[in-house]
């Protein structure tokens, strides 16, 4: 259901999965308001993991970057 997405919820841990789930399906429902909502939730789980060393600050900027992103598609 999300293969065409960069990051797949499947290859990544709980609740970073989920976050990742709730964003993709408001982008396919195309539903701005929650897509919006979501992102932000995401980039605050990511920022968790950055700090949490669960991933570098690179790989967490990047996904950060890539996830705020499909607020412009």
């Amino acid at each position: 259901m999300y293969e065409n997405f960069k990051y797949q919820p499947k290859d990544f841990p709980y609740p970073l999965n989920e976050d990742m789930e709730r964003v993709y399906d408001m982008y396919l429902k195309k539903d701005e308001f929650y897509l919006e909502l979501a992102v932000s939730d995401i980039h605050l789980t990511l920022k968790h993991a950055a700090v949490n060393r669960v991933f570098s600050p690179d790989k967490v900027k990047e996904m950060q970057i890539y996830f705020w992103g499909l607020l412009d598609d």
